[in-house]
């Protein structure tokens, strides 16, 4: 059922603000700096009819994301969705379905997108369709290397338009535009829809029907849409990221190296396990050491999950290497021998001494949990 936002709509863009269709139960909103969100478009419409669009041969179909985020500036991302021959008086469904935003901490003020039809009167671009939607599309990243892919991306887009769209036609007919505010409450899991019509005969209803999204389509009050267009926005949320999707950083290397040293010198028996582990615990410190400053430097991490990672990592670590048979489900037997000093290893490592690891770390095990039970984005 439709979320009881106000309904605007924009004789200029002709297009209504986002209509907001939640799951059930409704979610609560993405909080600044509480989480991380990813955006698609999953689902698409054009409907035309009238003399306004009488020589229309093809439909482009442009997306810009704007995420106001260092990595990006002031400035949004531009790329080419589709090129699609229409046919009047018939809605056509566009295929679209891409992600325009992968997984990205929620530490922005707001989200702009901005989808456009451009209406191609003399069929330009068609030549140009079996690229379009493959190299032409720039998904937001925050990874440094995906950044550089959607900024060359948007580059040649904007150079394509221009040299292909004469300067009279760019304007859009429709322009399905949404702004994110997250301060605001206004990033919410669940589908966005947009609608848009440039035809007196096909109004949008006031009041308006109950809409609902199956299978990326679109019904209004029980009945398909048909004379209308339309975006589908679908938002999803999670409150970590997990270490699954750190698309081999440098920072998990280093840890997982440590954690490898400490499992195989706690597999020594005897006298020999009790020298190994302080050799080995040396080294662990080392690469813990090494990558915190990596890890707390990635922006695709909240600092408090980096910080979480971090610890399940110390603390594994030390389990391994120091913990009883017993505790750390091992067969091998465990000798004590020589222990680390924990004040000084946590001032080493920059752990706070007042901070419970053993709680901290069960409690982000349990939040990884929860998010891999839902639909995750695999790492780019």
């Amino acid at each position: 059922m439709t979320h009881p936002d106000s309904l605007a709509f924009d004789p200029v863009t002709g297009t209504t603000t986002p209509i907001y269709i939640p799951p059930e139960p409704e979610p609560p909103p993405l909080q600044v700096g509480k989480g991380y969100f990813w955006m698609q478009i999953c689902g698409a419409q054009a409907y035309y009819r009238g003399n306004l669009l009488e020589h229309v041969r093809s439909l482009l179909v442009t997306s810009q994301v704007k995420i106001n985020h260092p990595a990006f500036g002031d400035r949004g991302l531009r790329g080419i969705q589709k090129v699609k021959d229409i046919r009047r008086e018939q809605a056509e469904q566009l295929g679209l379905s891409p992600n325009l935003i992968d997984m990205v901490p929620a530490v922005m003020t707001h989200v702009t997108v901005s989808i456009d039809f451009i209406v191609d009167t003399k069929n330009r671009l068609r030549q140009f369709s079996g690229v379009i939607g493959n190299d032409l599309v720039a998904v937001i990243s925050l990874a440094p290397e995906a950044a550089a892919v959607a900024k060359t991306v948007n580059g040649f887009a904007q150079k394509m338009i221009q040299a292909l769209v004469p300067e009279e036609e760019r304007k859009p007919v429709l322009q399905f535009t949404g702004d994110f505010n997250l301060p605001a409450g206004r990033m919410r899991p669940g589908y966005h829809v947009i609608l848009g019509t440039r035809d007196a005969h096909a109004a949008i209803p006031s009041p308006l029907p109950g809409l609902a999204v199956k299978d990326g389509f679109l019904s209004l009050g029980g009945r398909p849409v048909t004379d209308l267009s339309y975006i589908i926005l679908e938002v999803h949320t999670s409150e970590v990221r997990t270490r699954d999707l750190s698309g081999g950083a440098l920072w998990d290397a280093k840890l997982r190296d440590a954690e490898n040293t400490a499992r195989m010198a706690a597999r020594e028996p005897g006298t020999a396990g009790k020298s190994s582990r302080k050799s080995a615990w040396d080294r662990c410190r080392s690469l813990l050491l090494e990558s915190r400053g990596l890890l707390f430097a990635d922006a695709n991490y909240l600092p408090s999950e980096a910080e979480n990672i971090y610890l399940a990592s110390y603390n594994l670590c030390k389990s391994e290497l120091f913990e009883p048979a017993s505790r750390r489900g091992s067969i091998e037997p465990f000798e004590a021998g020589w222990l680390p000093d924990e004040q000084e290893d946590r001032a080493l490592l920059g752990i706070a001494p007042d901070v419970d690891i053993a709680a901290r770390v069960r409690d982000y095990a349990a939040r990884v949990v929860e998010a891999k039970k839902h639909a995750m984005p695999r790492g780019r």
